[in-house]
């Protein structure tokens, strides 16, 4: 897009988030293999001095935070690109898509549509002012722009013709796919895996979750979430609640939260106790309707199994693309499978827990709607997964995980989405033209063959990274990190730009 000389990398991370070691480390790479670029950032969070940046190399700063900037000036060329934007075939989707990520915005049912498009019409028309003003070449990103802002200036940027980098995480290791699109991947030499200094402990470590798949071991989080929930059932946690509960009554439990839009942005003690009781309440119904799920439930022989997401998160929207809705989803497999197989809905145990925030992804209303579909039922939401295995003749998911573990053990798979092991042997995409028999037709690779796969797909085809998720947070899941893994990491993201750099 850039006219001039130079070109024009912008960043979308805080200035925070920009001075950690591995994107120091990205930004020194990527200019001292090229002298001739500017480098900027793009930030999702509200303006903060304390989050001003020091680095000399950092040229400018842009915040795109939504409300605050409602009254921020927005240039006329912008606005005659928004009007031609908005009347192109994509754009409806887009709006609609974009619109419902702000449901992770609300978290007391009072966020109103009407404010709802006006934010998002603002998102636009600043996104446009902003890329139009900065001319970048390429804009990066550290995970998929699952979120409402990150997601309106990627869509923004590529309609106008910039390219995009962002990176899509394995949930086996810590690594990920390097995207320039839904189902593109570019992958340099020198940033995949096999040619990492760390390849031998990355590889190990998918190795390992392989065979924690194959034993059938819920994850360490799921153990963590079934403890916590056990946990907040004591007489004491609940006397703990109390104090927490009187806490936020004097300041915002969910600052992010956009509540009773239309009414004015308040900040005193009523308007702090509806907050809480309301959120208590779509927390509560919730979890009630989710427990009624799986009411004698009995696993006859045979059925195919749809594996539900947690919402809100990546893997469903945007990675479960064209799919934006898993009733949608549910509706199409039912549609697929002949009308006297039984179809067995799985709810995924984390959209109630307490430890989550279940209630921000679904409606009370979905299980009612999934159950009016023709036999159609839903296993219990404490049930495990891998057990309902046994007895499904198919096994449908978005972009899930739960993939991996049929195959192993023999179940094809279809999947709607584009998730980081698409190609994956016994598993195929749903599409049109794709019908039942060639779902179960489909031939299942034998278990050394999924793992030949998984392993060359993360040597050949991903880089070292941890795609935005917190080191905390993956180590809980993965295990200890390898010594110079975050050198790698940088190294890596280095390569992606510079290669795409080189592309341009």
């Amino acid at each position: 897009m850039n006219s001039g000389h130079d070109q024009v990398i912008i960043f979308g991370l805080s200035p925070l988030k920009a001075a950690q070691e591995t994107w120091q480390n990205v930004v020194r790479s990527v200019l001292e293999a090229s002298s001739a670029l500017e480098i900027g950032l793009v930030s999702f969070q509200p303006e903060s001095g304390d989050e001003r940046t020091s680095d000399k190399y950092i040229k400018f700063v842009d915040y795109l935070d939504g409300w605050p900037k409602i009254n921020c000036s927005k240039s006329i060329v912008a606005l005659e690109k928004f009007r031609a934007f908005s009347s192109t075939n994509d754009y409806q989707r887009f709006r609609f898509i974009a619109i419902k990520l702000l449901n992770r915005r609300d978290f007391t049912g009072t966020f109103r549509f009407l404010e709802r498009e006006v934010i998002f019409e603002n998102a636009v028309a600043l996104a446009f002012t902003l890329i139009l003003q900065r001319k970048p070449n390429i804009v990066v990103f550290d995970v998929t722009p699952h979120e409402f802002l990150p997601y309106v200036y990627q869509n923004v940027a590529e309609w106008l013709g910039v390219r995009t980098l962002h990176f899509q995480p394995s949930s086996l290791s810590a690594t990920m796919l390097a995207k320039t699109g839904p189902s593109t991947t570019i992958t340099p030499p020198r940033a995949v895996v096999r040619t990492s200094t760390i390849s031998v402990p990355l590889l190990s470590m998918v190795s390992e979750r392989l065979d924690v798949l194959v034993k059938g071991i819920d994850p360490a989080y799921m153990k963590s979430q079934r403890d916590g929930d056990r946990a907040a059932a004591s007489p004491l946690r609940r006397i703990q609640s109390l104090g927490a509960v009187a806490g936020w009554l004097f300041a915002d439990r969910f600052p992010s939260s956009i509540d009773f839009s239309g009414h004015g942005r308040r900040h005193d003690f009523i308007t702090r106790a509806m907050k809480v009781a309301l959120g208590w309440s779509l927390q509560t119904t919730l979890r009630r309707k989710i427990g009624t799920l799986g009411s004698g439930f009995g696993s006859r022989e045979p059925y195919a199994v749809f594996a539900m997401h947690y919402e809100p998160e990546r893997t469903s929207i945007p990675d479960g693309y064209p799919i934006d809705s898993q009733g949608a989803g549910i509706a199409h497999a039912r549609a697929l499978i002949p009308s006297d197989l039984r179809l067995i809905v799985k709810e995924h145990y984390s959209q109630q827990t307490l430890g989550k925030r279940g209630f921000l992804g679904r409606s009370p209303l979905f299980y009612e709607f999934v159950r009016s579909f023709p036999n159609t039922s839903f296993a219990p939401t404490d049930s495990r997964l891998t057990e309902l295995l046994s007895g499904a003749t198919s096994v449908f998911t978005l972009t899930g995980t739960i993939a991996i573990e049929a195959v192993l053990r023999g179940i094809p798979v279809a999947y709607f989405g584009s998730p980081w092991w698409e190609g994956l042997p016994g598993a195929i995409k749903i599409s049109e033209g794709v019908d039942y028999e060639m779902i179960t037709t489909t031939q299942v690779p034998t278990p050394e063959r999924v793992r030949e796969f998984i392993e060359n797909l993360t040597a050949e085809k991903m880089v070292p990274g941890l795609a935005g998720e917190k080191v905390l947070t993956l180590e809980s899941r993965l295990g200890p990190l390898p010594d110079g893994f975050f050198e790698a990491e940088s190294h890596s993201i280095s390569q992606c730009i510079l290669e795409l750099l080189g592309s341009g």
